[in-house]
């Protein structure tokens, strides 16, 4: 995929379309000026940092494959990385996510969001589908940070109700696709787990600066916190219900396995006084063995009685092992 480089000028509530090369110029004046770059590379980054003055370690940090959320703090602009869970599934949206990181640089009058790919909130954003309540680069932000937040909480409430659907058809009859499906959830649940982590962490730290987030911005701001937070108690509550459908699957596979092993013990004994009889009467006292007397007369009682003894002994040592 080629570079998409979009620049708008936000006034008043109004985008206007803008050229790369005037974005410095446009952050020197009233506004603010927004630029988006799907799939950065070296030459727009050096153009947005030889007019905007970004440093170049968070330039490096947004060319690379973020899987965290964090935030740097320069002393003219915030950089932070933030990542964007997308289902690729919509059947079973907690089975598939594909993590999108997104970089943001804001400036006092500049904001600069870079991605490999797309992400619906800022899609929306450019497509005029999206508000923002004020020509500020914290409001601007604050609106990308809010959709992603809402669809992500729209994602973990569907996925829900997948889980319960898996559920219960896991209690009717478990098939080994939906142990697949399980073991897929569980590990997207431990990666969305971190991921929010993470994105509350940079909230907090943006929230902290009156100088970044205005006063009147910062209730907005506590609210995306407030989702997150209440995302994270979901991810945490349906981790566990995943792990407690893994727990009946067991548990209903060892039933099953107990109620074979019954029937396959009903069948040995049937046949174990079968076998006895049979090997009893097919025995051949060899002639020789013992003075011709003795096998006509004790041969048949001295074979069973020793068979007798070597049962009991072996009924005692079970015993004393206590195996039954």
């Amino acid at each position: 995929m080629a570079t998409q480089v979009t620049v708008k000028r936000l006034s008043d509530h109004t985008f206007s379309d803008a050229a790369l090369a005037d974005v410095g110029r446009l952050a020197g004046e009233p506004g603010v000026v927004w630029v988006d770059v799907v799939e950065p590379d070296a030459a727009t980054m050096a153009s947005l940092t030889a007019q905007l003055d970004l440093p170049e370690l968070a330039v490096e940090g947004s060319l690379e494959v973020e899987t965290r959320a964090k935030l740097d703090s320069y002393p003219n602009l915030i950089y932070f990385a933030w990542i964007v869970p997308v289902p690729d599934e919509p059947e079973l949206p907690l089975r598939s996510l594909d993590f999108i990181d997104v970089s943001f640089f804001m400036t006092r009058n500049a904001v600069v969001t870079t991605r490999p790919g797309p992400v619906r909130a800022i899609d929306d954003l450019i497509r005029g589908k999206l508000d923002v309540s004020s020509a500020q680069p914290a409001w601007l932000v604050h609106a990308i940070l809010d959709r992603t937040t809402d669809d992500l909480l729209d994602t973990v409430d569907t996925g829900s109700e997948k889980l319960d659907e898996l559920e219960n058809a896991v209690v009717e009859k478990a098939d080994q696709s939906q142990i697949q499906a399980l073991y897929a959830i569980k590990r997207q649940l431990l990666g969305l787990r971190r991921v929010v982590q993470g994105e509350r962490d940079v909230i907090r730290e943006l929230t902290r600066s009156e100088a970044w987030v205005s006063k009147d911005a910062y209730m907005y701001y506590q609210d995306v916190a407030d989702h997150l937070a209440r995302i994270a108690d979901e991810v945490d509550t349906y981790f566990d219900v995943a792990t407690g459908i893994m727990d009946i699957y067991l548990s209903a596979q060892n039933n099953r396995m107990n109620e074979i092993m019954k029937q396959l013990t009903v069948v040995a004994t049937i046949f174990m006084p079968l076998t006895l009889l049979s090997g009893i009467y097919g025995m051949n006292l060899i002639p020789g063995m013992w003075p011709r007397p003795i096998v006509d007369v004790w041969g048949f009682a001295a074979v069973v009685g020793f068979m007798l003894l070597v049962a009991a002994a072996m009924a005692t040592y079970f015993r004393r092992k206590k195996w039954w």
